[in-house]
């Protein structure tokens, strides 16, 4: 039988010096002897423990990934809601009626551009008038048509 230290044990599992060292310390595997300052370790016992631990039981990983899930989303919920209370972030719905308010006072503006034209420059033809109108109501078709993506 070989005798491995921490060291080359590492580099043939990859994994850090360190968890190699806490995994044989869990599992209880003792130094068969010492060479200077390295423990050695028995080849097959130190290996077998090292990739048993790596491969988890099928209902364990279950529990685990479900509860880190869980987890996760606990966390998302409370980041949300620290960053609605800080208002980092607005609601969709916030947003959507904002945006409705701001459209309805722009186009009542808009709507009264034309009367304004026409006081401030009596000489404006009706032909301008109407090109204005037509702008503005191609202007409101196009908001009316836009689809918001979310």
């Amino acid at each position: 039988m070989k005798e491995l230290s921490y060291n080359q044990l590492s580099d043939l599992t990859g994994f850090t010096y360190r968890t190699v060292k806490k995994r044989l310390e869990n599992a209880g595997i003792k130094p068969v002897r010492k060479d200077g300052n390295a423990h050695l370790f028995n080849s097959v016992d130190a290996l077998q423990v090292l990739f048993v631990q790596q491969v988890p039981d099928e209902n364990e990983e279950d529990i685990t990934d479900y509860t880190i899930l869980l987890e996760k989303e606990k966390h998302r919920e409370k980041k949300r809601q620290n960053d609605l209370e800080e208002k980092l972030i607005a609601p969709v719905g916030l947003m959507i009626e904002a945006l409705e308010k701001s459209g309805n006072i722009i186009i009542a503006e808009l709507e009264s551009l034309p009367l304004m034209l026409k006081r401030a420059w009596p000489e404006i033809t009706g032909d301008q008038i109407q090109l204005v109108k037509k702008t503005i109501a191609e202007c409101r078709n196009a908001i009316a048509d836009s689809k918001l993506e979310i």
